[in-house]
């Protein structure tokens, strides 16, 4: 088994008083995710990180610093994943509506969400919404789920 390496972003913006963060869910907002995807082999991080944007959601973004990395085993499909996980502080470069829809899958959106709005789901990666509680008070993080 070969860990897995992915690249996902933090989004926010303050609007009427509230931080809000993009988050990626489907269309029952069962979940939320950062947006973002699977490094390719001879491809940096925050390559990888504008490359998804461009091809799930045809934005543009300038990626800034590395806010924390989660490392966590994991059952995808049926089978245990070794999920390394790198998540950069991100800018938006193109306006951004309430809702984006992606590209490829239609049931698959990003919304902007508070912290109290998703704190009523599970966030993955694992943990990371505790970091984003503390989000602006905190530097890098290191995140391991699963290891013994």
């Amino acid at each position: 088994m070969k860990p897995v390496l992915r690249t996902e972003a933090i989004v926010w913006r303050k609007n009427q008083e509230a931080i809000q963060f993009l988050v990626q869910c489907d269309d029952e907002e069962s979940f939320y995710r950062f947006p973002g995807g699977t490094v390719e082999f001879g491809e940096s991080t925050d390559k990888a990180l504008r490359r998804e944007f461009t091809e799930e959601y045809d934005l543009d973004i300038q990626v800034g610093d590395l806010k924390f990395v989660s490392e966590e085993y994991l059952t995808n499909g049926g089978k245990i994943q070794h999920r390394m996980t790198l998540i950069y502080e991100v800018r938006l470069l193109n306006q951004f509506d309430e809702e984006w829809r992606h590209k490829e899958y239609a049931d698959v959106k990003m919304v902007w969400r508070t912290i109290d709005q998703l704190e009523l789901k599970e966030v993955a990666p694992t943990g990371s919404f505790q970091h984003l509680k503390n989000y602006f008070e905190s530097g890098t993080m290191h995140l391991k789920y699963g290891f013994n």
